[in-house]
């Protein structure tokens, strides 16, 4: 297939030389209060863009040993780009006298594009020069709806929700160089150093909530609800593989030069250079985390000075993650039952002091990548 069609006839190895453009920036905002069957409708709609580059010269990287020893020294420059849009809009309809439903949605796209060009000495001695280039886009859209509710004694919220976020990386690319005992430049013929990486990772969440809550005689109340969440990723890799080790042309680094002759779709139909796909089992895998949880909660102010608050939750909860070993396809399951208590104690001295008291369990979940070995 790749022989017929160039799949990366938009992302080639040659850079071309251009003026950087000035930094741009451009926002937007309205908002509103319309009149809807006596009802009140507000919306508040926004829009921010943004765009700026940065060069970063004479920068440098070096790496040593616990010892003290230094195992190699890079230097560097960095050219950049990067873009940001966000959109926003929110709409909030009044349906009673104490009854109102939002909905909000929510998008953002952040990419940056960058070239690193470096040049110094490895671990094993060897004097190198490379370019990496690299793009990443980031994506995330968000819709809510809630509602507030409030019937006497009685108040009720509740809320629904979705995400959708993506990471993705389209073609990280790299060519690394060596001289050899001639002064002469020529490609690094391990065939790890010069390919291409193409990285995706999604993730999808939705959330859903109900809590009332009910005023009691005693300047007390009491709030209870239930609330649930399911959240899955899906994470692939592929890497293209360059074999230069039949390339004997030499090239000048810091001189503007045409590479795609040698690493581009014409050398690859000719048969002068070889490129192998690596798209392994154990380079993807895929996870959900499901959460159930229900709580009661109670608070009370005993006089003008003391409070108290005092509550209970407990939470159910599943995560797995489907991932290969290099030997088979497996999954890890972690399951938990927490129950979750909470005291929080008030005490109000004169001039406006306070003494607090509380305590509280808590807990932290592992994330997919904590939860799989091979993460």
């Amino acid at each position: 297939y790749i022989l017929s069609n160039n799949i990366f006839g938009k992302t080639p190895f040659t850079v071309q030389k251009r003026v950087a453009l000035p930094d741009l920036n451009l926002s937007a905002g309205f908002s509103h209060i319309f009149n809807v069957c006596g009802k009140r409708l507000s919306m508040l709609a926004s829009l921010s863009s943004k765009y700026s580059e940065q060069i970063v010269t004479d920068g440098f990287q070096k790496t040593f040993e616990a010892s003290g020893s230094q195992k190699s020294l890079f230097n560097y420059n960095k050219y950049s780009q990067k873009s940001d849009i966000a959109a926003l809009l929110n709409l909030e309809q009044e349906i009673g006298e104490n009854d109102a439903i939002t909905l909000t949605g929510f998008f953002a796209r952040n990419a940056d594009r960058a070239l690193s060009v470096r040049n110094g000495i490895d671990y094993e001695d060897r004097t190198l020069f490379g370019e990496n280039q690299t793009d990443h886009v980031y994506t995330m859209t968000t819709l809510q709806l809630t509602g507030d509710h409030i019937l006497d004694k009685w108040k009720l919220d509740w809320g629904v929700s979705s995400s959708f976020t993506g990471s993705d990386e389209p073609d990280r690319r790299q060519m690394l160089f060596q001289e050899d005992e001639k002064g002469e430049w020529r490609f690094f013929t391990n065939n790890l150093e010069t390919y291409r990486y193409f990285g995706k990772l999604g993730e999808n969440e939705l959330a859903a909530h109900v809590r009332a809550s009910y005023s009691l005689e005693n300047h007390s109340t009491i709030k209870f609800g239930i609330s649930g969440k399911y959240k899955d990723r899906n994470f692939s890799t592929v890497r293209f593989l360059y074999d230069v080790s039949g390339i004997t042309q030499t090239i000048t680094p810091g001189v503007m030069t045409d590479i795609d002759p040698l690493v581009g779709y014409d050398a690859l139909v000719q048969g002068k250079l070889q490129i192998s796909r690596k798209m392994n089992s154990r380079d993807r895998y895929t996870a959900f985390n499901g959460i159930g949880a229900t709580f009661l909660e109670y608070e009370r102010s005993f006089s003008d000075r003391f409070f108290l608050n005092a509550g209970i939750r407990f939470e159910m909860s599943r995560v797995r993650v489907d991932y290969n070993d290099d030997v088979e396809n497996t999954y890890r399951i972690l399951d938990g039952y927490d129950p979750f208590f909470a005291l929080n104690l008030k005490y109000k001295f004169d001039g406006g002091h306070f003494l607090r008291a509380s305590f509280s369990r808590t807990i932290t979940r592992p994330s997919f990548v904590e939860t799989a070995p091979f993460l």
